[in-house]
This record gives C-alpha cells, structure tokens and sequence, in this order.
C-alpha cells in the first residue's frame, strides 16, 4: 500500500530553451538536485535536462514496450560510449531466431547499429540501461525498447554533450500533469496509462479535481470542472487549459521552464496502485536474473519489475 500524491508545479518562460514541441509540460522533479539532472517521464515520452532546477533540453524518447518495460528508479550516469558495438543479449537473439531473422551475437559501431552513434549508461552495468541513438528514427517517440531510452541520433549527440558520468538520472511515472502558466492559468495534460500503473479512473479523476479545486480556491480563479476531467478521461496527452475563456486556445500553453516553490503536495487516501498523477515511490534496481534480459514481471516497480535487456535495446 501506499500513499498516492498528485504534485502541482508552476512556470514561468525562458528564452534559449531546446523544446522537443511547442509545449512540453515538465514532470514534477523527484529530488532537488544542485547542478544538472536528468528526468525521464514514461508515459510523456520525454527527456528532460535540467540545471539547478531549470529546465534546459526537452527530447522526445522511445521508452520500453509493455513487455519489457523500461524501470523506474534514481540512477547516475555511470559510462558514455561513442560509437558503440552493440552486444546482442541472449534475450533478443531469440526473438531474432523465433521471427526466422539472421542471428546476429555483435553490431559494429556504423549506420546500421541499433544503438546510433552513442550510448550514455545509467545505473549499474548489470542493467543493462542507456539512453542512445537509433539506425530507426521514426520509432522515436513511442514504446518500443527492450528497456533502454533511445533518441534520435542528433539528439542522442546533444544529449551526450550534456553528459558526465554521476549525473542524476530520475525515471519516473507521472501520468497526469498539471500545470499553470505566467498568465496564471491552469492546464492539465493526461497521458495514455501503457504500463498499466495509473489509478482507477474515477479514482485518479477524484485525485486531479481535488488538487485543482484546491489551487482555485487559494488562487481565486475559476475552474471548469468539466473540460478538466474531459481531459483526464481522454487522455490524449494535450495540454488543455482549464481556467482559460472557452476562445481561448485549448493546447498552447506558454513554455514550462523552471518549477518555483509551491505549498506541500496534497495528499489523498492510501491508493491500492501506484500513485497515478505523480511520482511512483522509487525502488532500487534490483540486478537481473538472466544475465540482463527483461523479466517477465507485469510490475514497473524497478524492485519486481521487467529490466531492459543487457547493452541496450
């Protein structure tokens, strides 16, 4: 059991930011870090860069598929290897001899490695986990690793150039973002649940409503109610306003830049799922019983969840 939380972050606009869209709402960050970080939104499809709780690169990322799903936790950046060889895992050897492909045991560093031209480690190497390029551009974004993060190879280089190792590393869940922008509005932006972590829908509705009609009554400003949980139910990962006027633009909000400091979170009764509209509490990676391919677990929980595949996927 545990105590489910929505968090309510707001931003202001900064000139000079990489965006991945014209809006891409920024996860509640897990941990206050000093310096640079990295936050990693599941559902979101996103990569976030930080530096001293402000927001730098927005990238759009393929995140694990439902099968092999990529785990949540607090990680560092341990390795970045340019130009790697890819080590096909034993896991991914046999889905290739089971679709009668050529079996492949190595990828050289070139044009054809499913690893690009990069790949920046995080956590213990026993994951197997890293975020890398790509020779397959268009499945980014979406769910379609063994585990790993993967960009498109531009982005995997920016990313790279950001990057020493010890940076912190957060993957999280956050399904449900709400958001208000420097005009004071207030937006909401639900993502489709792929891993199956978010609450029920009427509960995770009740949780959204509660938090927004909470920051109504502190800010003053109206709340439509209705175009909220439309949003919520809908889940097509728009940010839509809810406190704007009915003309006003449904999913173009200002750019979220730096979260500023809000009240405590609210926090609702014990939910039976993992915390829906925020954060997931955080397990430690648990090393893999197989040498790095992905378990079998239906649990995104790092501790009892599916681990990606060793050297990537």
């Amino acid at each position: 059991m545990r105590k489910s939380t929505i968090l309510l972050s707001s931003y202001c606009l900064l000139s000079g930011v990489a965006f991945a869209g014209a809006f891409d709402p920024l996860p509640m960050p897990t941990q206050t870090v000093s310096g640079r970080q990295v936050i990693i939104n599941v559902p979101q499809t996103r990569l976030f860069v930080l530096e001293n709780g402000k927001l730098t690169h927005v990238f759009p990322i393929a995140v694990g598929k439902s099968l092999t799903k990529t785990p949540l936790g607090e990680y560092k950046v341990t390795d970045i290897r340019r130009n790697p060889t890819w080590f096909v895992p034993a896991s991914i050897q046999a889905e290739m001899r089971q679709s009668g492909k050529n079996v492949e045991t190595a990828v050289p560093p070139g044009p054809g490695n499913p690893l690009g031209p990069v790949f920046i480690r995080f956590g213990d190497p026993a994951l197997g986990l890293g975020m890398h390029g790509t020779n397959v551009p268009s499945s980014v974004p979406g769910f379609r690793s063994h585990g790993c993060v993967r960009l498109r190879s531009p982005d995997a280089l920016k990313l790279a150039a950001l990057m020493e190792k010890g940076v912190p590393v957060t993957v999280t869940y956050q399904p449900v973002l709400l958001n208000n922008d420097e005009n004071g509005n207030l937006w909401v932006t639900a993502f489709a649940d792929h891993y199956k972590q978010a609450a029920a829908p009427a509960k995770l509705s009740a949780q959204v409503k509660d938090l927004a009609s909470r920051w109504s009554s502190e800010t003053g400003r109206p709340l439509d109610e209705k175009r909220l949980l439309t949003a919520v139910q809908a889940r097509e990962g728009k940010p839509v306003c809810v406190t704007c006027e009915q003309s006003a633009p449904a999913h173009n909000p200002q750019r979220p830049v730096s979260p500023k400091p809000d009240t405590a979170p609210a926090e609702t009764a014990p939910a039976e799922s993992t915390p829906s509209a925020a954060p997931v509490e955080q397990a430690q990676p648990a090393a893999p019983a197989d040498g790095g391919a992905a378990a079998r677990s239906g649990n995104a929980q790092t501790r009892a969840g599916v681990l990606p595949v060793r050297n990537g996927g």
